[in-house]
């Protein structure tokens, strides 16, 4: 597309369309009736979501969700992030790794540019989040018993083929009941 995509941007097109997966703007309707979902799980999404737009993902997440279904988050843990910062002292490094910044690396040229304005930055993060934060914004949006949980646990009471230890370390794992 003109340049203006990246070759991973790309290689995610075809591995969507290869896999049938349908698009859902989760901050507007998810594609599912009322009550129907056992578990809805996120894994890092939400920090790419403006703030002002999670709201709208958690109610549509607990409409969705059948009586006591579980909603389970993954995000990058910006506590283990802190702690790494601490200990290295590297501020620059700290920025370059939350990707709060990386909107204005991607903009400093006019082809920068006109791709943000034609195709956003995905990759880009909006907000971060610590355990305790993620856990009180879920209890904030009506979701009942939020709590961390250990790398490879879960409520969820079959998870399948659930990866429970995704992008760990660097996750926090959050999940709450409707």
């Amino acid at each position: 597309m003109f340049g203006l995509l990246r070759t991973k941007n790309l290689e995610y097109i075809n591995f969507i369309k290869n896999e049938n997966i349908q698009y859902a703007n989760v901050t507007e309707r998810l594609p599912f009736a009322d009550n129907s979902c056992d578990v809805v799980y996120s894994s890092h999404m939400l920090e790419h979501i403006n703030p002002a737009d999670v709201p709208s993902f958690l109610q549509e997440t607990h409409r969705v969700l059948k009586p006591n279904g579980i909603v389970r988050i993954a995000v990058p843990d910006l506590m283990r992030k802190t702690k790494d910062y601490l200990a290295s002292g590297d501020a620059d490094e700290f920025m370059r790794d939350t990707l709060l910044g990386e909107f204005w690396s991607q903009a400093t040229s006019f082809r920068g540019r006109v791709r943000f304005a034609l195709v956003g930055d995905p990759s880009a993060h909006k907000w971060m989040y610590d355990g305790m934060s993620l856990a009180k914004l879920l209890e904030q949006h009506n979701f009942t018993s939020c709590k961390v949980m250990p790398d490879g646990e879960t409520q969820i009471d079959a998870p399948g083929e659930l990866d429970l230890y995704e992008r760990s370390p660097e996750s926090v794992f959050v999940e709450g009941r409707k």
